[in-house]
């Protein structure tokens, strides 16, 4: 069975396309999305006029309720490379579209697991005053939720991410079916 095609959307703070690019939907439970993207598959930036096209399969967990998304990079063995978490609102899914707005305030986890904090575009933007002080004190909350799934070695970061990368491959093989 084919498994569902989803588009993924990211977008800035006002709604504005920042880029998206298409995979399969393997879970869908109350509150919790995990999607999948093989390699090559084209990542369009349509700001920038361009795509470009992914190196590696991709692994993204969507939390209707929560204010972040996880995606992973898998190793070649399908292991962790690297984890984006970005922070933002909570995602809007219309039929096949999960639409991602982002605040410019991500956690990049590397093997070890080593964590570097990327947030100049969000502090930029609360500096300038489009971030109300209510949205800058939840994405910080946001923060500090995805160092706990890290350190308690839950969702993308514990024995979801080998069952998901599994299930992957099983579909990848039917997809080409």
């Amino acid at each position: 069975m084919r498994a569902p095609q989803v588009r993924v959307e990211r977008r800035g703070y006002d709604g504005g396309l920042i880029a998206y690019w298409d995979g399969a939907l393997l879970r869908r439970r109350s509150g919790l999305l995990i999607w999948h993207a093989t390699p090559l598959t084209p990542v369009i930036y349509p700001r920038r006029g361009f795509s470009a096209p992914l190196r590696r399969h991709e692994l993204g967990w969507v939390w209707t309720e929560r204010r972040y998304t996880v995606t992973v990079e898998l190793t070649p063995a399908g292991g962790l490379e690297r984890a984006v978490c970005r922070v933002g609102l909570p995602p809007t899914i219309n039929g096949e579209v999960i639409a991602l707005r982002e605040l410019g305030l991500n956690l990049i986890v590397t093997p070890g697991p080593t964590v570097a904090t990327e947030d100049e575009e969000f502090q930029e933007a609360a500096s300038e005053g489009r971030y109300p002080p209510q949205l800058r004190a939840d994405a910080w909350a946001a923060v500090e939720e995805l160092r706990a799934l890290l350190r308690d070695g839950a969702g993308p970061f514990g024995a979801d991410l080998a069952k998901m990368h599994a299930l992957a491959l099983r579909r990848e093989v039917t997809y080409r079916a």
